[in-house]
């Protein structure tokens, strides 16, 4: 069974004028079919039906799918593709380094909860005054 599909994208927060919303919102949609995992060899875009949306069968959908949640952990349209590629090696490497980048995020966040902390705790009134909070600072 054909299922519809259709990506919306917030111009409006790129800046986009109401005007224009419609030919951008287009123009996304071009970008995105040229970008994006789903455009040739990727499951059967059926054309479009009488409102204009384009119609995917189960496979596409279930790649659209994919496609959303790689995009919610933070991998960009390229590393989508990449990660989808029919090669699992080249998907393995798109992800493991996906993965160190997220692992060095989380080390970063993690100082920066304990140097919060610190300042929270913190019996000096400038941070300047404090050694620990000095050592802190220091670290990159």
């Amino acid at each position: 069974m054909l299922e519809k599909l259709e990506v919306q994208v917030d111009l409006k927060a790129r800046g986009e004028r109401e005007d224009d919303d419609r030919r951008g919102r287009r123009a996304t949609r071009r970008r995105h079919t040229r970008l994006a995992p789903l455009g040739a060899g990727r499951g059967t875009h059926r054309g479009g039906d009488a409102n204009g949306y384009r119609v995917y069968d189960d496979d596409a959908l279930e790649q659209a799918r994919t496609v959303l949640k790689l995009r919610r952990v933070g991998l960009s349209l390229p590393e989508v593709t990449a990660a989808m590629a029919p090669k699992k090696s080249e998907a393995q490497r798109v992800v493991r380094a996906k993965i160190a980048a997220l692992e060095n995020e989380v080390i970063s966040r993690q100082q920066a909860i304990v140097f919060l902390q610190h300042t929270v705790e913190c019996r000096y009134r400038y941070l300047d005054e404090c050694p620990d909070c000095a050592i802190f600072v220091r670290q990159p």
